[in-house]
């Protein structure tokens, strides 16, 4: 497996990443980001609390300048299939055909209407027909597959769309870059190298993607602690390595109880506990068990790591996870304690 490590950002994917948190109606507010923090357990961290900083200044200048439409807003509506918002998975059209982002004048209908359906529905389809059959036995919200549908009969209309979001707020990115100037390039500097740690460190992140000769991976501001990957091409957000590192120091031996049960509560969380309980199994066997991403499935994965919730073994190339039942049975043993019963 080749695998190429890109040192500059995606403007593209960054500036449609910015836009979504102006259309999202849940911004990542103070109380937002404290919230996905206390998740991961973590407080009163010096370095997570300059992390937040960078990103409020990254996108609020960005919507200083930003130019954006009431009828673009369905790009950014909830997720499609990869738990991800339509204009997000359309744009990894321009990953395997860059040109697209200058011109789509001579590229036929056809091809763009099978790009997007590879990338929304993940089948290969003739036509409309074929993906409202698909959509029926996809759990999507009527107003996620209406935005589909609309998309894939005018494929070149909506492409041009993207396209156009896309050109009119580059000098937003460009001012919001310049804003970050003072910390972003020493970030950038130490990424290849950090990439290439993590990747020694956790077996699982070239697992999900064995598929592939080539592996692409970028870096990305907008998504900073995160791990997103559309067929071949990765974005790993500048400070997940921070993140992976926290949970490497301080990984919980004794899990609270009422954060045990809230991560317990989590539905994807419940039932990936479920599949395990049947039997152990790798990262891509439970993402194929549940229909998530990789990278999503890594994300619950990760906590149920950090909290004890399961335990790693590496087999070959391979990450294998299993229930820790000690953990359970403590988490039994306080319920029990606590009620009397």
């Amino acid at each position: 497996m080749n695998i190429v490590i890109q040192c500059d950002f995606n403007p593209a994917r960054e500036i449609i990443g910015l836009l979504e948190t102006l259309y999202h109606p849940k911004q990542p507010t103070r109380e937002v980001w404290d919230g996905m923090l206390a998740s991961y357990g973590i407080k009163n961290s010096s370095v997570f609390e300059n992390m937040y900083k960078l990103m409020k200044t990254y996108q609020d200048v960005f919507a200083k300048h930003a130019v954006v439409y009431e009828e673009d807003r369905m790009f950014f509506t909830e997720n499609i299939m990869s738990m991800l918002p339509l204009g997000l998975v359309l744009i990894s059209c321009f990953d395997i055909h860059p040109s697209w982002l200058e011109s789509i004048e001579y590229v036929s209908d056809d091809a763009l209407f099978q790009c997007i359906a590879k990338k929304t529905v993940n089948e290969s389809v003739r036509n409309v027909q074929d993906v409202i059959r698909v959509i029926k036995e996809m759990e999507i919200s009527a107003e996620n597959a209406w935005h589909l549908l609309l998309v894939l009969e005018n494929p070149r209309h909506y492409m041009q769309r993207l396209i156009h979001l896309i050109h009119v707020n580059r000098p937003a990115y460009d001012a919001a870059m310049a804003a970050t100037s003072n910390i972003v390039p020493q970030m950038m500097a130490s990424f290849e190298a950090e990439v290439k740690e993590i990747m020694s460190q956790s077996t699982d992140f070239t697992d999900s993607l064995s598929a592939y000769d080539e592996i692409i991976i970028y870096p990305t501001l907008v998504h900073m602690m995160s791990m997103m990957s559309f067929d071949n091409y990765v974005y790993l957000g500048l400070c997940h390595k921070e993140l992976h590192d926290y949970f490497n120091r301080d990984r919980t031996t004794d899990i609270d109880l009422g954060t045990a049960l809230k991560i317990i509560g989590d539905p994807s969380k419940f039932e990936i506990l479920k599949f395990l309980h049947e039997a152990p199994s790798y990262n891509l066997e439970i993402a194929k068990y549940l229909d998530l991403t990789a990278a999503t499935t890594s994300h619950h994965m990760n906590m149920l790591y950090t909290f004890n919730l399961v335990t790693m073994k590496k087999e070959s190339k391979k990450v294998m996870y299993s229930i820790n039942y000690d953990t359970l049975r403590a988490v039994v043993d306080g319920i029990e304690k606590m009620f009397y019963l």
